[in-house]
């Protein structure tokens, strides 16, 4: 049974980098028109609230002071602004990432392989599992496979055996506590990976057809806000803003 958990965490572990990569491809395809959706989105909420801002000065008899009024749509966009920069940095990140040959995604499994057979909480001894430098490696570990960096493994594969090591420790493989309780709650999150996103963009992708219809619907989305930022545009220009001139 040790060896079946071994090969469903392994599985679990292949999922989630696979469900990241789908994630990335996602975005990749995507990732244009739905930035500049989520620009024109912003754009809209902008100019309401600059209107919100307009009118309640105008029914207050108040002149629009356009500085008072940067500085306040300034203030109350600035979450917006921080979230629309994080999708163009992502944006910009993924179309720069290398890609691993097939050769170096399957030294990449084997290395990872061999390292959960070492250092997994589940399957070393407490004396290792609890080692404050062990934990910092296997949490290193797990994000150098999710993002296929072999370079890193190989490092970190340096540095396991080293801190084994240096606690005069002979790895030995254990019997797993509460194996098939582990068992079934490592199936569960295999389950889940497979019936959310972005595991089931995976479909999609997959799909021409589907894929040029979630394109479609991207550009249209884009048009009817566009269309709805120029009706606002109508309804700010009725307003009299005063700037200094500098």
């Amino acid at each position: 049974m040790r060896e079946a958990y071994i090969k469903l965490v392994i599985k679990r572990d292949d999922l989630k980098k696979e469900a990241k990569e789908i994630g990335r491809e996602y975005y990749r395809t995507f990732g244009a028109l739905m930035i500049e959706v989520q620009r024109l989105k912003i754009e809209c909420i902008r100019k309401k609230k600059m209107i919100s801002y307009c009118q309640k000065m105008t029914n207050l008899n108040q002149r629009i002071d356009g500085r008072e009024l940067d500085y306040y749509i300034n203030s109350v966009m600035s979450e917006y602004t921080i979230e629309l920069k994080h999708m163009q940095n992502y944006y910009r990140t993924i179309n720069n990432r290398e890609f691993l040959s097939n050769h170096g995604a399957n030294k990449v499994k084997k290395l990872y392989y061999k390292l959960v057979r070492l250092i997994h909480p589940d399957m070393c001894s407490e004396e290792i599992s609890n080692d404050e430098l062990i934990k910092d490696y296997w949490q290193y570990i797990q994000e150098a496979y999710q993002n296929n960096d072999l370079f890193r493994l190989e490092d970190l594969e340096l540095l396991v055996l080293g801190r084994l090591s240096e606690l005069g420790i002979d790895v030995e493989e254990k019997e797993i506590d509460n194996l098939e309780l582990k068992m079934d709650k490592v199936k569960k999150e295999i389950k889940e990976i497979k019936t959310t996103k972005p595991y089931t963009y995976k479909e999609l992708l997959e799909n021409k057809e589907e894929t040029l219809i979630k394109r479609k619907e991207l550009k249209n989305e884009r048009q009817n806000y566009q269309l709805y930022s120029d009706e606002l545009d109508k309804i700010l220009n009725e307003f009299v803003i005063e700037r200094m001139c500098s």
